[in-house]
């Protein structure tokens, strides 16, 4: 699985060299760890975030091909729905069926951003 943080469309290496350890907090083992974010990088992903809003990507897309998109981001939370699901109930403490219902909740979401 990927751990280095994901800014601008890509894995980049992290700025500290740092790890830090995400905590299962229903037995405190360690679940994996993650490369720390220092503000640099937090900044970093900021500007990339704004840059995409304000160039208008999202907003100005095609409604066809917008919903080919959402259809296909909702498709990929349903295959990994379960899998997924096991590795949030590891990292928040929430059974894996809690962790099923939010990924749920949020393929309803996406979908009604659709119509």
């Amino acid at each position: 699985m990927e751990i280095r943080n994901y800014i601008n469309g890509q894995f980049i290496e992290s700025i500290s060299n740092k790890k830090i350890d995400v905590i299962n907090p229903a037995d405190q083992s360690i679940v994996d760890s993650i490369d720390e974010a220092l503000d640099e990088e937090i900044d970093i992903a900021f500007r990339a975030a704004t840059n995409a809003f304000e160039m208008r990507v999202i907003q100005d897309m095609d409604p066809k091909d917008k919903s080919r998109m959402m259809r296909s981001i909702a498709s990929k939370l349903r295959t990994y729905k379960i899998e997924g699901s096991k590795i949030l109930s590891k990292e928040n403490g929430k059974t894996v069926e809690q962790c099923v219902e939010n990924l749920m909740a949020l393929l309803i979401h996406l979908i009604t951003m659709l119509g």
